[in-house]
């Protein structure tokens, strides 16, 4: 990392690590108060002695709560109706929920993207709706101008020949049914043109205890019922593991279970500021040492208190509860 960025030579760090390799923060947990950190960042992996870098990610303000308190069970057929009316298919490898039973609830995109995010997400949506509606537009002209003017001709029937008038009759009146549905079809896309309105992604969310009494979480970010194609994933804490919303905000998110599964937290970063401070406090680049942190040894636990409703500004509430995660007895203790 340029001086300019990380001035660890200027201030002897550099040379500090150097002359005692060993007092590189390793043995020390970091917490970082900020809006977040991505547990995919480059650098965020590992540390100087091979530990898991990210021990932990909690979301402290509740701007990724999901009410998952509706319990339900699978249908005859290993389907479940998400709370969004699509079915959710499980997955043959999953664990079996221990009871039979699944929490589920909804989340919008939107709710959990920082606001640059939502913002480019949704003109790309936008960018893409009006190629396919101007493309379907397009063709419903064309056809209209073409084949919809009426269809009065019976081909060359003989108006002589027994039955040809019938037929000619329901040959017209097909016709200007069709030219009927066609001027309908083409106002309907004109006046979607106009009227484009995005809610973004909405994904169901699973939550289930397997029989060792581990807590699972699935969000259907194939938005489709799709859960195998889907993140399985266990409390950070635990599982170290995270998944990716979807292609067009590219954000990784960490999941927890509260209340005994009748909440269930994902946190997505409400910006990169969380994750740059982390990189600049313990950063560890095996191969280019030189982009490493002032404490490449160090640990880090992602304290997400920039509330992604507020524009992530710190909430007061979200630095006391983010304290008191590990200044008092909770199941967080001994991640070291």
């Amino acid at each position: 990392m340029r001086s300019a960025e990380l001035p660890k030579e200027e201030i002897q760090a550099a040379a500090f690590v150097r002359a005692h390799p060993e007092l590189d923060g390793r043995g020390v947990l970091v917490g970082v108060l900020d809006t977040g950190v991505d547990p995919g960042a480059a650098g965020l992996q590992t540390t100087t002695d091979g530990r898991r870098k990210i021990v932990d990610l909690v979301d402290c303000t509740g701007s990724g709560d999901v009410d998952t308190s509706h319990v339900a069970r699978p249908s005859a057929d290993g389907a479940l109706a998400g709370l969004t009316g699509r079915p959710l298919r499980l997955p043959a490898e999953w664990p079996p929920a221990a009871d039979g039973r699944y929490h589920l609830g909804v989340k919008q995109a939107f709710q959990l993207l920082p606001r640059g995010v939502t913002a480019r997400v949704r003109a790309e949506r936008k960018a893409r709706f009006a190629r396919a509606q101007r493309g379907a537009l397009a063709r419903a002209q064309a056809e209209l101008a073409v084949g919809g003017g009426g269809g009065t001709s019976v081909g060359g029937a003989d108006a002589g020949e027994e039955g040809a008038s019938d037929d000619a009759a329901l040959i017209a009146a097909r016709g200007r049914l069709r030219h009927k549905e066609l001027k309908a079809r083409v106002a309907a896309l004109e006046k979607a043109d106009g009227a484009f309105a995005d809610l973004g992604p909405v994904y169901d969310v699973l939550a289930f205890a397997d029989a060792a009494g581990r807590w699972h979480v699935c969000v259907d970010t194939s938005e489709a019922g799709e859960l195998g194609v889907c993140a399985l994933l266990e409390p950070y804490r635990i599982g170290h593991e995270y998944g990716t919303l979807d292609a067009d905000s590219n954000l990784n998110f960490a999941v927890d279970v509260l209340a005994d599964g009748a909440r269930v937290v994902l946190s997505v970063d409400a910006g990169a500021h969380g994750t740059h401070v982390a990189g600049i406090i313990g950063a560890h680049f095996p191969d280019r040492p030189e982009l490493n942190g002032i404490a490449p040894g160090c640990q880090i636990v992602g304290l997400k208190v920039g509330d992604t409703r507020c524009g992530a500004r710190a909430r007061v509430r979200a630095r006391g509860e983010a304290c008191l995660l590990y200044t008092s007895p909770s199941p967080r203790d001994g991640l070291l």
